[in-house]
């Protein structure tokens, strides 16, 4: 996991997969509702035996989901499947990440669960 230095908790784990509009919300503390924060579901599968390698959770606010009529869940088995979600994932992630334990904390009061 890499390091972050965050004004508020010093060195400290970084989140890498929050939009780069979500981040700036969180870091200025502003106060987010449930409804303000939606995510992208990523399945890494092996084509081999369809067992599921590895799940990633991308996070964004939700009128920025909305405005990419992106679905909820994608399924990576191809290189051509991973290069469609990277289409599609790079430009809201590229730039973004934030501090942990900011997006843990941010999330504890909506009493949303981070993945």
């Amino acid at each position: 996991m890499a390091l972050i230095k965050c004004d508020k908790h010093g060195e400290t784990g970084f989140m890498p997969f929050v939009s780069k509009e979500l981040s700036k919300r969180i870091e200025s503390g502003e106060h987010i509702k449930h409804d303000d924060i939606s995510w992208i579901d990523v399945l890494l599968i092996d084509d081999e035996d369809g067992e599921i390698l590895q799940e990633i959770r991308y996070w964004m606010s939700t009128s920025f989901f909305n405005s990419i009529s992106a679905l909820k869940k994608y399924r990576i088995l191809t290189e051509h499947d991973e290069k469609e979600v990277d289409r599609i994932l790079s430009p809201i992630i590229k730039g973004g990440g934030c501090c942990g334990k900011c997006f843990d904390e941010q999330t504890d009061k909506i009493r949303l669960k981070a993945q």
